[in-house]
């Protein structure tokens, strides 16, 4: 994908840093390796992708285990010929260049271009900074190490060489340790329950928080702490900072094409979730006590009929699934507005109840549908032009939680009611590009991250037939398990949802066994 490339993979940047230690002489033939835990605070991975180096480095025959078999060490003498990968560790991946801009911590580069960066191997370590020397623990193993390998101690301690000082020509790398450009690639261990690789990853069908592409975590991930060269966390910049707003903007943009949404929309990103959208959209369309008409569906749409009369709309309610008990919706043909309605309220897809609007009413009110679209936003192309304002929690679809979107028609929008609160009025957050306070950044840039997927992905097309596929897979077995009597999907085949496939088996005891079984075999997310 075009925003992922180049990139240098977790688990390449730790052999990359293993590589700096030992040709530098941070590293001699005999000394005992850091902690994981210290390997992963340093290089900026997780503990588990250090196991994964440890591992395919102890497989290369760079590093062994101890004789108590806790730690591990630089072997005393390495296997001839041996060497092992910086780059294409996890297949295909390139380390590039210098991509961390040459940073320096401690006597250690995490760049690839530039001069060598070193210090003395007795005084100053990868787990200690220059200006404060070795502790009494490292001072001991040092003594120990040296002892078990005859050498002599040195007589007096040494002052500390600084980062930009040369490295002292007693400090030998290890000689048969080559690492050629480009390095061969070994196979990777296969994972193992004592030994999680970094992209051990569920079976997650969990309906929001929702699962996020592995790229998209792994984009994250990699710029978390240093955001594009820029020093710092996306997270810790101003959200007046030309490098964030360029990130809202984009996101904004990327939103717009993937949904491909016309141009007489606008597109906030607000916080609250689409919970707080259940107050906000009568407050701003109907607070004057203006009609307007609601289709009760199931749990959420109870949400958004309560939270509208609170604020003094009066509701009609043109659909009601009670008596149903939620398992079906009236013909999209049979559904009107009433006469003088400001809007016509959807929930288009009930993630509890598995409930789904496969076709969207028309309507003739004067502010066109306003739908929550929170659980099957952006998994199908949409007929716009009937909408007057939607809104959508991002973490059910499109990323983490904080972050809501609301597609809003500009005629609407003037419609609005300009006599509440500055938080509370569409406009407001319109004419300040929805950076009318401190958005929620870090949420905006992964649905940009997400929005760059979906796009690479094939858009919405791509999106309404993998959804179409994966539920018709499930509908399929709970249809021909048991003779079609051991599961059972209660919902109107004609509205069951593409996104949230709800089944029951014939008692509860056994619905706590199958989930029990599933956990264990990595399936998570499956109680309803």
């Amino acid at each position: 994908m075009s925003f992922l490339a180049p990139r240098v993979s977790p688990r390449a940047r730790v052999l990359r840093w293993m590589r700096d230690q030992i040709e530098t002489g941070f590293f001699r033939p005999g000394d005992e390796l850091p902690g994981e835990r210290h390997v992963a605070a340093t290089v900026g991975v997780s503990r588990e992708t250090v196991r994964a180096a440890w591992a395919q480095l102890q497989q290369a025959g760079l590093i062994e285990l101890t004789p108590t078999g806790r730690k591990r060490r630089i072997p005393e003498t390495p296997a001839p010929g041996t060497s092992a990968p910086v780059s294409g560790a996890s297949g295909g991946e390139t380390s590039g260049g210098d991509t961390s801009g040459g940073d320096v911590s401690g006597g250690e580069t995490s760049g690839g271009g530039g001069g060598s960066v070193a210090a003395r191997s007795d005084e100053i370590r990868p787990d200690q900074t220059p200006a404060t020397g070795p502790s009494r623990r490292q001072r001991r193993r040092r003594r120990r190490g040296r002892a078990r390998r005859g050498e002599p101690g040195p007589s007096q301690p040494t002052a500390p060489v600084l980062p930009c000082e040369a490295a002292p020509a007693s400090a030998k790398p290890l000689a048969s340790t080559a690492w050629p450009s480009p390095p061969p690639t070994l196979t990777p261990p296969k994972p193992s329950p004592t030994m999680p690789t970094a992209t051990h990853r569920v079976y997650n069908f969990s309906a929001g928080p929702c699962t996020l592409p592995l790229e998209v975590l792994e984009r994250a991930q990699e710029e978390l702490t240093d955001f594009r060269g820029l020093g710092m966390s996306v997270m810790e910049m101003s959200h007046r900072s030309k490098p964030v707003v360029a990130a809202h903007e984009a996101a904004i943009d990327k939103l717009r094409r993937a949904a491909e949404l016309p141009d007489d929309f606008e597109i906030l990103l607000l916080a609250g979730g689409a919970t707080f959208q259940f107050g906000m959209v009568p407050m701003n369309l109907a607070s004057n006590g203006e009609r307007v008409d609601y289709t009760h569906s199931g749990a959420w749409a109870k949400k958004a009929i309560a939270d509208a009369k609170a604020v003094g709309a009066d509701v009609n309610v043109v659909f009601d699934g009670t008596d149903a008990k939620f398992t079906t919706l009236p013909d999209p043909g049979d559904v009107a507005s009433s006469d003088g309605s400001a809007y016509l309220h959807l929930t288009t897809n009930e993630t509890i109840g598995g409930l789904q609007w496969k076709d969207i009413p028309a309507c003739e009110a004067s502010g066109g549908i306003v739908a929550d679209m929170s659980s099957d936003f952006l998994s199908r192309p949409m007929p716009w032009e009937r909408f007057g304002l939607v809104y959508a929690g991002a973490q059910k679809n499109i990323g983490p939680a904080g972050v809501c979107v609301v597609f809003i028609r500009k005629d609407v929008l003037e419609r609005c009611a300009t006599n509440h609160v500055n938080y509370l009025n569409y406009a407001n957050h319109a004419g300040a590009g929805s950076m009318l306070n401190t958005p929620p950044v870090f949420q905006i840039y992964m649905v940009g991250l997400v929005m760059d997927w979906l796009l690479e992905q094939g858009g919405l097309p791509w999106a309404q037939d993998m959804a179409t596929r994966r539920s018709k897979l499930l509908y399929d077995a709970i249809a021909t398990s048991g003779g079609g009597d051991f599961y059972r999907c209660p919902v109107d085949e004609r509205y069951r949802s593409a996104m949230n496939v709800v089944f029951r088996l014939p008692t509860e005891e056994l619905e706590a066994k199958f989930i029990a079984d599933a956990t264990a075999q990595g399936m998570d997310g499956l109680k309803g």
